[in-house]
């Protein structure tokens, strides 16, 4: 396998990207390899492969119509699954949370003005000036939703320079736990409890699962339940989506990240790197991979990826492997 080269991706210093990092993405390694730390134990090989090697924290991991789209220090990336040389979309980021739909990437820029740009790369819309502090970003139909504080705001994705509009107010704390929006409704992780409004921003929050024992950023959803991830403590819950119901989803393992598709929910832990349940059955399968720290995850209808740290050093990368692997 080509190992990285030595320039790394140099930070953004006052919004302006180092020179030493303008061809940063040049000394990536972007084929599909055999990942070298592919275990191969009593479960067999994972048939995991690399995407892309040789990168620093590369975070908010999403797989949207076979292209691969995450964020690092130096910008919003994306790249075709099957492995290519990346397109930097932005140099300019100023979080790790963006959203993907079939035209176009959204995220928040170093001025705190949400943007929009092709998926392909291109030139940026300013769709708000200043949103404040993101902490999460989330589409549904034309618009898109995002939280900055203890609010929960809205605005069209099609707007230049619009006037958001508040989901609805008196939530009592930051919403530090997530964000999750449906075509009905938002809900917001607070306080370790997980309230719910009107998405069009025409009622009140409510208290649909109270004392949900949340920790950062770690509420999800199937399109069908709440999934709320206790990841210090290694317990996932389940509970729909008016709060009945709330029941232990998985407790083996600590949980970093979680994806779904129609038949089973996937998180990554420490060790095995992926693990999956099916939402129907209960039934677990696990990816072992030996030596790697796994980290974001994202699927589609084929395979599984995910980031990934290597136990022996800082040099991170974007690893997939096919969903028939797991045993």
């Amino acid at each position: 396998m080509k190992k990285a080269t030595g320039v790394r991706c140099a930070g953004i210093v006052a919004g302006v990207m180092a020179a030493a990092a303008i061809g940063c993405a040049s000394d990536w390694t972007s084929v599909a390899e055999d990942v070298p730390y592919a275990g191969t134990d009593a479960y067999g090989d994972t048939g995991a492969v690399a995407l892309l090697t040789g990168i620093q924290a590369p975070s908010s991991l999403q797989v949207d119509r076979g292209t691969v789209f995450w964020v690092t220090q130096d910008g919003l990336w994306s790249m075709p699954v099957a492995g290519a040389q990346p397109t930097r979309i932005s140099e300019s980021v100023n979080s790790h949370t963006f959203a993907v739909d079939q035209d176009f990437v959204y995220w928040e820029d170093d001025t705190d003005a949400l943007l929009r740009a092709p998926r392909s790369g291109g030139a940026s819309v300013r769709i708000v000036s200043d949103i404040g502090s993101l902490q999460d970003l989330a589409l549904w139909a034309d618009t898109v939703y995002w939280s900055s504080g203890p609010r929960v705001m809205l605005v069209s994705k099609f707007a230049t320079d619009g006037q958001p509009q508040e989901v609805s107010t008196d939530l009592p704390d930051w919403i530090s736990e997530g964000m999750v929006v449906d075509e009905h409704f938002v809900f917001a992780g607070v306080g370790g409890a997980v309230y719910r409004a009107d998405r069009a921003g025409t009622g009140d929050w409510a208290v649909v699962v109270p004392n949900a024992g949340l920790t950062s950023n770690d509420l999800f959803s199937d399109g069908t339940d709440l999934f709320l991830s206790s990841g210090g403590v290694g317990l996932v819950r389940r509970a729909s989506k008016d709060g009945a119901g709330l029941r232990v989803f998985e407790d083996q393992s600590y949980t970093i990240d979680m994806a779904f598709d129609a038949g089973w929910g996937y998180w990554t832990g420490s060790y095995p790197c992926a693990s999956r349940m099916s939402l129907q059955t209960g039934d677990t399968q696990f990816l072992r991979i030996d030596n790697l720290y796994c980290h974001e995850v994202a699927v589609d209808d084929a395979w599984i990826y995910w980031t990934a740290q290597a136990q022996s050093g800082d040099v991170q990368g974007i690893y997939r492997a096919p969903l028939t692997n797991f045993k």
